[in-house]
């Protein structure tokens, strides 16, 4: 913008500079050069360059600015311009150097800057250019408060972008921070979820283990079962082939004992008619005997009568004997037929089919034994899979 407003004051010196030549106008736009060189520091305020290169750089503009003037004053020397050109640069700070050895030139060009320093057209441009030159130095002055205002202005701003870097800062810094702490929470939920997923997977295995095991247990169970089925349907088909021998044996013992029965009924009612006749040869002996007594008593009636009734005495004795005989064999004979009835059931038979129907009992006591621990492998499967659906996430993962 510097350059610009500059470049808008310096038109109408180029413009007037044209219309003494192409010289003059080189000239003026070495002076503009020259004081753009000397500007330049002041336009720049984007920033202060190191110590050594502003330093150098200042250096070479004044080296450049020196040769600058030199070369305006030879110039102006050897075109004419005399003592009024040369008020121009009176006070400007681009005075020629003071020369102490003249030019050999001079001599001869003194005649035509005599009638150069009359010359009417020249003095008015002179003029002018003071005129423009005094304006460019107010306007510079100007310029100069203007870039020592912007220079204030730049500092107050760096003062407020270092304060807004140092805000920015801390807001950046704070803005980290809480990503951190989101990131920390999210690597402490994520390392949970881990940990949920690591124990599931542990329950899993666990579950799975126990599962192998159970299914491991069934198999010998159901191995020692379909054993013991076939031993007890080896036991049945026995115990039933010995049920059926001794239900064919109790039928016939049953029929031997019914028949037993009828002639032990047949036996008492012969022992109860013996019995009975027991008694009426027992009365028939008391009688005797009362016959006895009474013949006894009545043979010293008549001793005739008493051999007869003696013989008859005898016979009646032998027929008592008899009668006692008789009943002998018939008690002989029951007792011979309650042993008979003992031996006729199978003792052995009834023996070996209660062992065997122990036998049966105790597989039935193991088998329901075992079933009580089958039953615990159960709960406990149960519980294990409960344990893990309680650690399984809520629809998550099933």
């Amino acid at each position: 913008m510097f350059f610009f407003f500059f470049f808008l004051k310096i038109t109408p010196v180029l413009s007037s500079a044209s219309r003494i030549g192409v010289e003059h106008s080189r000239a003026t736009c070495y002076i503009v050069a020259a004081t753009v060189k000397r500007e330049r520091g002041f336009g720049t305020c984007r920033g202060s360059p190191e110590p050594e290169a502003k330093r150098d750089e200042e250096a070479e503009r004044q080296r450049e600015f020196s040769v600058l003037r030199l070369f305006i004053s030879r110039f102006l020397q050897t075109k004419h311009h005399g003592a009024d050109a040369l008020e121009y640069f009176e006070g400007s700070g681009m005075e020629p150097p003071e020369e102490n050895d003249r030019h050999p030139a001079d001599a001869d060009a003194e005649g035509a800057k005599h009638e150069v320093r009359h010359h009417r057209d020249l003095r008015q441009l002179v003029f002018s250019l003071q005129k423009t030159v005094q304006g460019l130095s107010h306007d510079q002055s100007k310029l100069a408060k203007d870039v020592s205002r912007m220079r204030r202005n730049s500092t107050e701003l760096s003062v407020a972008v270092t304060s807004l870097q140092g805000a920015s800062g801390a807001l950046f810094s704070a803005r980290i921070d809480g990503q951190l702490r989101q990131l920390e929470e999210r690597v402490l939920a994520q390392g949970e979820r881990m940990r949920n997923a690591s124990s599931c997977f542990q329950s899993v295995g666990k579950l799975h283990a126990s599962t192998v095991e159970l299914f491991r247990d069934l198999r010998a169970l159901e191995k020692k079962v379909d054993r013991g089925l076939t031993d007890l349907r080896k036991e049945v088909s026995k115990c039933d082939f010995d049920v059926a021998t001794a239900l064919s044996l109790s039928k016939a013992v049953r029929q031997d004992e019914i028949a037993r029965r009828e002639s032990l009924a047949s036996l008492k009612n012969d022992l109860v008619q013996a019995k009975a006749e027991l008694d009426k040869s027992r009365y028939k002996v008391l009688t005797l005997e009362g016959l006895v007594l009474n013949t006894t008593v009545s043979r010293r009636k008549a001793g005739s009568d008493w051999v007869s009734q003696e013989v008859k005495i005898a016979n009646l004795e032998v027929g008592s004997t008899r009668l006692s005989k008789m009943v002998d064999r018939n008690s002989r004979k029951l007792a011979h037929l309650a042993r008979s009835l003992d031996r006729a059931v199978n003792r052995e038979v009834l023996d070996e089919w209660k062992r065997r129907q122990e036998d049966l009992a105790s597989i039935v006591r193991n088998i329901t034994e075992e079933v009580p621990t089958l039953r615990n492998n159960i709960t406990r499967l149960e519980g294990e899979v409960g344990k893990f659906e309680d650690t399984l996430p809520q629809g998550k993962y099933l």
